[in-house]
């Protein structure tokens, strides 16, 4: 499945001194790209980049909470320090195994310029991932700018 960012459903929330956000998806890789687009958005806006290309993300952690920090955490380094920015998701698995947490995605992108702000970390203040029901995620970002 491909996920585009006109599809994520986020709301950009306000904090002191930074900036945040709530995503929601009816699964949690639908959840974990909605996120990515969230912070794709608070950066650029709308815009989109032209020039396309592949890479390939593979993170493992101990928590699907420390899985979604490393997951926005991994996108924001390679926006800040590879000059990449995604503008498709796809193939974007979670997997759970012996409580090791592991995320396989493709994304498609290119360079995109003047950001809005720099994130410089995805924090854990306030953050959450909550299922508030059957094929319901959602989640709260704080982002330190």
């Amino acid at each position: 499945m491909e996920y585009r960012r006109r599809d994520a459903i986020f709301t950009e929330i306000d904090h002191t001194a930074d900036v945040g956000i709530i995503a929601e998806g009816n699964s949690l890789a639908r959840l974990f790209a909605n996120a990515a687009f969230g912070m794709i958005y608070l950066l650029f806006g709308e815009k989109n980049p032209v020039e396309t290309t592949n890479r390939h993300i593979h993170l493992t952690e101990n928590s699907i909470e420390e899985l979604m920090i490393s997951w926005l955490g991994d996108i924001n380094y390679k926006i800040t320090a590879d000059d990449f920015t995604p503008r498709y998701i796809s193939d974007l698995v979670i997997g759970d195994a012996d409580d090791i947490f592991s995320l396989d995605a493709q994304i498609k992108g290119g360079r995109m310029e003047n950001p809005a702000a720099e994130i410089k970390a995805v924090t854990y203040h306030q953050f959450y991932i909550k299922e508030l029901g059957p094929d319901h995620f959602q989640t709260r970002i704080i982002f330190d700018i």
